[in-house]
């Protein structure tokens, strides 16, 4: 009767010319000589130990044994090495030196050496309780100090945004008119710069936000204030100007703010109840787009609606 499992075999192999521990993962049905002559050394030199059970018994190989089939074909399962077998191998004429019931690592003595004694487990506790104790309390104390923790000054709101600003600048001046693969690469890297240094409601899913470069004019303030800031696509352009105003401040109540774009015959005006993802639609402000926020005086709106 076949039995067909898997057995992990370990070699625990000690001879003068080799020593090291193989471990096999192998058919249970598999003959016992193909499984030695596969993994070891000429058998004629070598004693084998089978140490799967305790105590170990010496595995002698003759015509019972030795065969691949037929009457003299010993499998692992019928040696009982199901679902694990372990054994041991040393130099033909020396005996595997065993402690009670148990293997003490396949060593190897002759008749003629002296046996060595495995150290208790309470020797073994005091050598490594007491293996500091002669240490000379002077010698630790001419070792080195351990470095100090490396100090990486914090980067205020400020410095960063003032950082990727320049970046984003550097990166216009350089692909000013410039036309190919290398202006797309430029534009990929300022959106992501663009990502990193806008402001916005965190709470607003990424995939619903609308990334823009405002610019603030106002007679008020002596320069444009130029920002980048994400938007809900849902967002009317009245409702982006009332954002930007909230941030710039000084509005007066005689005062109204436009919504800008500019292409190349100037500037257009629009209607403040327009939403982005309808103009983003009919292709009129595009994601990532520059437009402005004016604000004038009732009445002074001098810029065509687009």
């Amino acid at each position: 009767m076949s039995h067909t499992g898997l057995t992990n075999v370990t070699f625990h192999i000690n001879t003068p010319e080799l020593k090291k521990t193989i471990q096999v993962t192998i058919s249970s049905d598999t003959p016992l000589i193909t499984l030695l002559t596969l993994h070891l050394p000429p058998l004629s030199t070598l004693s084998l130990y089978d140490s799967t059970l305790s105590p170990s018994s010496l595995l002698t190989l003759d015509e019972t044994n030795d065969k691949v089939e037929g009457e003299g074909c010993v499998t692992l399962w019928s040696l009982g090495w199901y679902p694990r077998g372990i054994l041991n191998v040393i130099k033909k004429g020396e005996v595997l030196k065993e402690e009670g019931d148990t293997v003490t690592s396949c060593i190897c003595v002759t008749t003629n050496e002296t046996e060595k004694k495995r150290p208790k487990v309470s020797e073994m506790f005091e050598a490594v309780s007491t293996r500091f104790d002669n240490n000379d309390n002077k010698d630790n104390e001419k070792l080195p100090p351990p470095p100090p923790p490396s100090v990486r000054s914090k980067i205020t709101k400020e410095q960063r945004n003032a950082s990727l600003d320049l970046r984003i600048a550097a990166l216009d001046a350089k692909t000013a008119g410039k036309k190919g693969k290398k202006k797309k690469i430029a534009d990929t890297v300022k959106q992501m710069l663009i990502k990193n240094r806008a402001e916005g409601d965190k709470k607003l899913r990424s995939e619903d936000r609308f990334y823009l470069e405002v610019t603030f004019l106002s007679p008020i303030v002596d320069e444009d204030v130029t920002g980048y800031y994400f938007f809900s696509r849902l967002w009317s352009c009245g409702r982006v100007c009332d954002f930007i105003e909230s941030r710039v401040g000084g509005k007066v109540e005689s005062d109204v703010n436009e919504f800008l774009v500019k292409d190349e015959e100037g500037f257009k005006r629009l209607s403040n109840i327009r939403y982005l993802n309808e103009l983003e639609k009919v292709g009129i402000v595009k994601i990532f787009d520059r437009v402005f926020v004016r604000r004038v005086k009732v009445g002074e709106e001098g810029v065509e609606e687009a």
